[in-house]
């Protein structure tokens, strides 16, 4: 079963306009190349106490997502494409972080800090550009 961040909404409220959520689907994930950094939460199901954790983590920092043109994807349930396509078991945790390219650019097995995210995407020369240009 694939879930569109409804824990995640749940949990947090609205998020900002600039972390558009989306369907977890490999199609999806795809659509995001070059525009936005997916972080995807992948876990066996919603009722999953890392996924609640990971979901609460995220959204106390909404600020940080938008300003770094993240959005938070999950997948939940075994059978699903974008867990065999992140190559996810199918009763597994993770947390994933995919670089606005379209590689894998960071990969957790238990919840992960949002500033743990925020420092390896700022180490990014992409990111380091975007910096630079948006700095007064």
């Amino acid at each position: 079963m694939r879930a569109l961040l409804a824990g995640l909404l749940l949990l947090a409220g609205p998020l900002p306009p600039a972390v558009f959520p989306g369907p977890a689907a490999a199609a999806s994930l795809d659509s995001y190349h070059w525009r936005a950094r997916p972080v995807v939460v992948v876990a066996p199901s919603t009722a999953d106490a890392r996924y609640a954790e990971q979901a609460a983590r995220l959204a106390a920092d909404r600020a940080g997502l938008a300003e770094r043109d993240m959005v938070v994807l999950t997948v939940t349930g075994a059978d699903d494409p974008l867990r065999r396509r992140l190559d996810v078991p199918s009763d597994g945790f993770r947390v994933l972080l995919v670089g606005k390219d379209g590689h894998v650019a960071g990969r957790w097995s238990a919840p992960v800090d949002p500033s743990t995210l925020f420092a390896l995407i700022d180490r990014m020369p992409m990111r380091r550009d975007e910096m630079r240009r948006r700095a007064p």
